[in-house]
């Protein structure tokens, strides 16, 4: 036998709010939004309580925004699960699903993209459904058919921005993602340095100690390990960067000593006696 709630549709009137909450503004408008554009994906939850002239009336215990949007918009009725729950189990409850709702959120608006995309919408009908931006939606809608969960985890964290997550996922090693991830985190790395990161990766420049171990063995990856590939890879290229400005500095210092024996009859007379007739342009500009 199934364990699933029945819902019920209860009339808005009957439905008294007993311990109402203060919600930000911008905050209710997003609900309003969502509901409006995709409708009520989740009952609110209401316990039974007083009957009066033979009629049945009810107290909320979670969906205080749900039912206000549905009021603002004119809806008579909402959907519902009902509970015999007592007055001080109730406020209970709805402490803990608003705490619960609060910290999972930005994961059911995920799932709503996901839904969505699956049901074949195109990633501006879903920015618009969703009310998000959509270069947001197209970065969430990349995680999700990419399977990468951690990311997608971190970004709803707020441990990450959205762009390093796409950046990041670009990587197949997982646990160079995490490394990079945890290093960003820990601030050892800037969003700038996580994206120089990946493509060194890609590139093969580093990266390569995480995938080959003495004898076969994959040595453990690690944040600090890796950093310290990401460190010494750019103290390699700032010194051949060093090297290459010196190089240029002296061949520059060359070029100008050529071209002042150049104009000097003496040495021109020289080069010829040794039948070196033919200058390099570059000089003889």
């Amino acid at each position: 036998m199934s364990n699933a709630r029945k819902v019920h549709l209860i009339p808005v009137d009957h439905i008294r709010v007993v311990n109402p909450r203060t919600r930000d503004k911008k905050k209710f408008e997003e609900i309003c939004t969502n509901i409006k554009n995709i409708g009520q994906k989740m009952p609110i939850t209401v316990r039974i309580a007083e009957q009066r002239d033979g009629i049945q009336y009810y107290d909320l215990t979670c969906g205080q925004g749900r039912l206000e949007a549905f009021i603002k918009h004119g809806q008579k009725e909402i959907a519902a699960f009902v509970t015999k729950d007592t007055e001080k189990d109730s406020l209970l409850k709805s402490l803990v699903e608003n705490i619960a709702r609060k910290r999972s959120s930005a994961m059911e608006q995920f799932s709503e993209i996901r839904v969505l995309k699956e049901r074949g919408y195109s990633i501006q009908q879903i920015s618009n459904k969703v009310d998000l931006d959509p270069e947001f939606t197209r970065c969430v809608v990349h995680l999700i058919e990419h399977g990468e969960v951690k990311l997608i985890n971190a970004v709803v964290a707020s441990r990450i921005p959205i762009t390093l997550a796409m950046a990041i996922s670009k990587l197949e090693e997982g646990a160079i993602q995490d490394a990079i991830a945890e290093l960003y985190t820990q601030r050892k790395l800037n969003g700038r340095a996580v994206e120089y990161a990946v493509r060194l990766v890609q590139q093969r420049k580093i990266g390569k100690k995480c995938t080959m171990g003495v004898a076969g063995k994959r040595p453990a990856i690690t944040a600090e390990s890796f950093k310290e590939e990401f460190d010494q890879e750019i103290a390699k290229q700032q010194k051949a960067w060093k090297d290459l400005k010196l190089t240029e500095s002296r061949l520059h210092s060359l070029e100008d000593v050529m071209r002042r024996l150049i104009k000097d009859e003496n040495f021109i007379t020289l080069l010829r006696a040794e039948n070196l007739n033919q200058i390099p342009e570059t000089v003889a500009k």
